[in-house]
């Protein structure tokens, strides 16, 4: 009996086991499947692995073909025209300020040439050797015969100092130095034009007016006392005098001077009416021979050209055109600190003195 019941223990067990089972399965299945659709699931998928040379790589080609999409854009901005306009204009004023550069260095290197060469051989253009006699007779037939070479001279020489300037703008330049033999050397030209005034002679009359006129005045001015010999007419087309000063310091001063004047309807230079007055020093007087050991010699060499100048409007103006060189020579006698420094700055101060005194002449009348 004992044998017969061990069977059933063992296939009881395992039915237990497999009923076990099938209550699982039907738990986790829904009432919409099939037993086929559970029997048939799908497995999950893998995830797909890629090493890090791949993604280097793919990262590089994306940013390449970003390089040369930004390239050809790049490519098109330039080729677009205003651009090409912008750099070939940048171009331009950068050549355009190389070229001014030079020029202003070529024409620094001109003005230091010729200035230089003018203190260091003062040469005066206007210098003819002029030598007076004490006879009255051969000092005027001197004289006459002095006009006609020195007012052509004068012409020929101003128009050519002033071949580039414009005539119808206020100019003025100024040079003085000290030469190597001691002489205090002042020159200056200057443009002056009267835009109002169209009357070529009276414009010259009244200039010549003024500097005879006015002489003793000029000197006043600066407190200097003059006394001048002459003989000839202000009028006169040639005449000389001769001036005595003396500064407020006390300084003698010794001026011999020839006036040549002249007006022209056209000359050999000049293809239109125009006044010239010529002051020029003799290199020796007899009548009048210099102190050098009493009185400071100053020689004189001045060119004032009065001619038309065409205005904006088409109207003609007139103009003045003065030129001077001034040679104070080196004192022979003993001065004072003082009485050197008034001399150097007498010379400047006259130049200007005269230049304004002419001006309001001519504007009154």
């Amino acid at each position: 009996m004992g044998n017969c019941e061990i069977p059933r223990t063992r296939s009881f067990g395992m039915t237990t086991r497999s009923t076990t089972r099938s209550t699982v399965t039907e738990a986790t299945r829904t009432s919409s499947e099939s037993d086929d659709e559970v029997a048939v699931a799908s497995p999950k998928r893998k995830k797909t692995y890629k090493s890090t040379y791949y993604s280097r790589k793919s990262e590089i080609s994306s940013l390449q073909s970003q390089i040369e999409a930004l390239t050809q854009q790049l490519q098109q901005m330039q080729s677009y025209q205003p651009v090409k306009e912008v750099q070939r204009a940048v171009s331009e004023n950068a050549l355009l300020y190389h070229q001014l550069q030079d020029s202003g260095l070529v024409l620094a290197r001109t003005q230091s040439l010729v200035l230089g060469e003018m203190a260091t051989n003062p040469r005066n253009p206007m210098d003819m050797n002029i030598r007076l006699s004490a006879d009255p007779f051969e000092r005027r037939q001197t004289l006459n015969t002095l006009k006609t070479p020195v007012v052509d001279c004068a012409v020929q020489y101003v128009l050519e100092r002033t071949r580039f300037l414009r005539l119808d703008q206020n100019q003025r330049q100024t040079h003085n130095w000290t030469d190597p033999n001691g002489d205090h050397v002042f020159m200056q030209c200057d443009v002056t034009p009267f835009p109002t005034v169209s009357d070529i002679q009276h414009a010259f009359e009244s200039l010549c007016l003024a500097i005879s006129h006015q002489e003793f005045q000029f000197w006043e001015h600066l407190g200097v006392l003059t006394v001048c010999e002459a003989e000839d007419p202000d009028d006169a087309p040639v005449k000389q005098a001769r001036y005595i000063s003396a500064t407020a310091l006390g300084v003698g001063i010794d001026k011999n001077m020839l006036k040549f004047r002249a007006f022209m309807p056209s000359s050999r230079y000049l293809q239109e009416p125009h006044g010239v007055l010529v002051i020029q020093t003799p290199d020796e007087d007899a009548l009048y021979p210099y102190q050098p050991q009493d009185r400071v010699r100053i020689d004189v060499s001045a060119i004032v050209l009065v001619r038309p100048i065409q205005r904006e409007d088409g109207s003609k103006g007139v103009t003045i055109v003065r030129w001077a060189m001034t040679r104070m020579h080196r004192p022979q006698y003993s001065l004072t600190y003082e009485q050197e420094r008034e001399l150097e700055e007498l010379i400047p101060r006259w130049g200007e003195v005269v230049r304004r005194a002419v001006q309001d002449y001519i504007h009154r009348r």
